[in-house]
């Protein structure tokens, strides 16, 4: 009877081992998935994440608009300059429009608001 007990004893230490081994295991695993969880959170929704790509895309096409109209201005001014270059008849008009010039023989008459009343 005495080597029943040990065996039995023995039995049950190999029980509450093999319960504890499953428990731990079991364990390892939820925290494995709570920090695997917890990656993909701060890659989706962190400074870097999905809506910050959403978001640099609608910058993108922001700025790729207001290239567009700053290249289209570029060729405008071009366009001015080479004018202003070939023709003096076009210089001759800026000077007049933007800076009241005149020739010798010509008088400028300007035209004021009337003054505000109070």
């Amino acid at each position: 009877m005495s080597t029943n007990k040990p065996a039995a004893k023995d039995g049950f230490v190999r029980g509450n081992q093999q319960q504890g081994n499953a428990l731990a295991q079991r364990s390892l695993f939820v925290l494995a998935g709570l920090g695997l969880l917890a990656l993909v959170a701060l890659v989706q929704f962190g400074e870097n994440g999905i809506f910050a790509f959403f978001n640099l895309q609608g910058r993108e096409a922001e700025l790729q608009h207001e290239v567009a109209q700053l290249e289209a201005g570029n060729q405008q001014m071009d366009h001015q300059l080479g004018a202003l270059a070939d023709d003096p008849e076009a210089l001759e008009k800026l000077a007049r429009e933007k800076h009241n010039m005149r020739r010798p023989e010509e008088e400028v008459l300007m035209v004021l608001p009337p003054p505000e009343s109070d």
